[in-house]
Order: C-alpha cells, then sequence, then structure tokens
C-alpha cells in the first residue's frame, strides 16, 4: 500500500511537471506569435512605405521629366511691327543671289537665329510660294509677316523687302540710255556680280536640299526634277514637277498613319478668315483663266 502512494505521488508529480511545461511552452507562444503578429504588422507598413517611397519618387521624376519637356519645348518669338520693320529694312538691301538664296537666308535668319516659327511651317509656306506663279521669295516675305501680325504685317514685311529692288532697278533703267555699257571695269563688275550670283544659288540649293529631302525617294525626285528644269525650259515644266513629287509621295506615304500637326509653330494670325481666303482663291483663279482664254483667242 505504501509502495502503491508512493507511485500514485510520483504520477501526480509527473502531471504537474507536464502541466507547467505545457504552461511554459504556452507562455512562449503567445510571446512568438505576438512577435510574428508584430512582425506581420510591421511589413505592411514597410512595404506601405516602399509603396509611398516609390510612388513619391515616381512623381517626382515625373514632375522633373514634365518640366524637361516644357523646358526643351521650342519657344517662339512673340514678333512686334518694329520687329518686322528691323529686320526687313535690312533684307530688303543685303539679299543677293535670287529666290533660292533668299530662302536660305530667310530660313537663316528667322527660323535658326530668331525662332519666329518652326522649320515645318516655313517649309509649308515655301511650298504654297513655288505652287504659285512669281518668285518665291517674294511671296514668302509677305506670307513671314502674315503668320506674325496678319495682313498689315504681310504688306510691311513684303514692301521692305521689294523697295530697294525698286528703287535701284528704276535708277538703273533711268540712267541705261547713259552710261557706256562696253566699258570693261563695267563689263568686270558685272560678270563678278554674275559669278557671285551662281555660287550663292548653288549654296542656297545645296542647304535647302539638304533640309527637304530627309530620305532617299526626296533625294531622287530633287536630282529627277533638277535634270529636267535643267534640260527643258517650258513655261509647264515647274507645274508638273510639283505636281509629280506630290503624287510620288503621296503614294508613297498613304499607308503611313496620318501625323498629328502640332498646335503652335510661331502662327500668331492667319491673315484673313476661311470665306475671304476662300473668295479670293476663286477671284484668282477666274483672272487666270480669264487670261489663258484670251492670250488664246487673241492669237
Amino acid at each position: 500500500a505504501g509502495q502503491g502512494s508512493r507511485f500514485r505521488r510520483m504520477g501526480e508529480e509527473g502531471r504537474h511537471d507536464g502541466d507547467n511545461e505545457q504552461s511554459q511552452s504556452s507562455q512562449v507562444h503567445p510571446g512568438g506569435n505576438e512577435d510574428s503578429t508584430r512582425k506581420s504588422d510591421d511589413a505592411p507598413s514597410r512595404e506601405s512605405d516602399n509603396v509611398k517611397l516609390t510612388t513619391n519618387s515616381d512623381v517626382r521624376l515625373g514632375v522633373s521629366e514634365s518640366r524637361n519637356d516644357i523646358e526643351l519645348s521650342p519657344k517662339y518669338v512673340e514678333v512686334s511691327y518694329q520687329d518686322i520693320f528691323r529686320q526687313f529694312i535690312l533684307l530688303g538691301w543685303t539679299a543677293f543671289g535670287g529666290p533660292a538664296a533668299h530662302i536660305a537666308l530667310f530660313q537663316k535668319i528667322f527660323i535658326e537665329k530668331l525662332s519666329w516659327m518652326s522649320h515645318s511651317l516655313f517649309m509649308e509656306l515655301f511650298a504654297l510660294g513655288q505652287c504659285l506663279p512669281g518668285p518665291t521669295s517674294t511671296q514668302v516675305s509677305f506670307a513671314i509677316g502674315v503668320v506674325k501680325k496678319g495682313i498689315l504685317g504681310g504688306l510691311l514685311s513684303g514692301m521692305l523687302f521689294q523697295y530697294p529692288g525698286l528703287l535701284m532697278m528704276s535708277v538703273i533703267g533711268y540712267a541705261a540710255d547713259q552710261v557706256d555699257w562696253q566699258n570693261g571695269a563695267l563689263k568686270g563688275f558685272a560678270s563678278g556680280l554674275g559669278a557671285v550670283g551662281v555660287a550663292l544659288v548653288a549654296g542656297a540649293a545645296l542647304t535647302l536640299s539638304q533640309k527637304t529631302c530627309p530620305d532617299r525617294e526626296t533625294r531622287i525626285l530633287n536630282l529627277i526634277a533638277a535634270v529636267l528644269a535643267y534640260m527643258f525650259s517650258s513655261a509647264w515644266i515647274f507645274p508638273s514637277l510639283i505636281a509629280f513629287g506630290g503624287l510620288v509621295t503621296l503614294i508613297r506615304d498613304r499607308s503611313k498613319p496620318v501625323k498629328e500637326a502640332p498646335g503652335n509653330e510661331g502662327i500668331e494670325s492667319l491673315g484673313v478668315s476661311k470665306a475671304t481666303g476662300a473668295t479670293l482663291l476663286l477671284i484668282w483663279i477666274s483672272v487666270l483663266v480669264l487670261a489663258i482664254v484670251l492670250r488664246t483667242s487673241v492669237i
């Protein structure tokens, strides 16, 4: 009996030890669970911090990029009547070499130096002038003033560009009968002017070709047009070449996506409304057709 009671006491002590170990383990595990819970609670906060950090950095990067884009975007100068007067009063006296040299000079001054308008807009004005009869540089000189300050600006720029030639040719025409054109010095001076004029036109043609012919197809068209214009002197050769070049590039680019026109290329005025422009165009076409008909009937 004493031995049995001793065994019972040993069993109870073992149960007490097991309960103590279980209670200790339960004390450890809740602490561990608390640590894990704390870690799990900290993890989202760290992740959220990371997200916030990434988001802020992305936002800062986006802002910096947008600022860079704004800073790098071209800004075209707003022009006053005084600016037009100041530039064209000099050009009228210093622009030599004919329309090709004038166009190259316009591009260098108004596009590259003064930033009055974009290169693409200037090329559109140049192409429009090529499609109209008369000297292209004369038409472009008016057009530059029109897109900056309207009709008055166009009249100002065009007249300032033309009047020096008007004065000089009037004086030369008046004194033509009184000048000895067989004078050796005068003939040498005239020959020198002609040689320089050819060089100016050649340089201007090279500059315009590099600007307007960026790919192989347009360079080939440029070469073909130059050869045909040199070989044939018919009045219809230039309109035919212009139409041919436009048709070729239209067929080539028909499958390409249409490029979105830029919002602002330096245009400050469109001159006249669409209705007025259409009316003037119809009047011009009517006069042209009438002149052709009258010329044919007289011949």
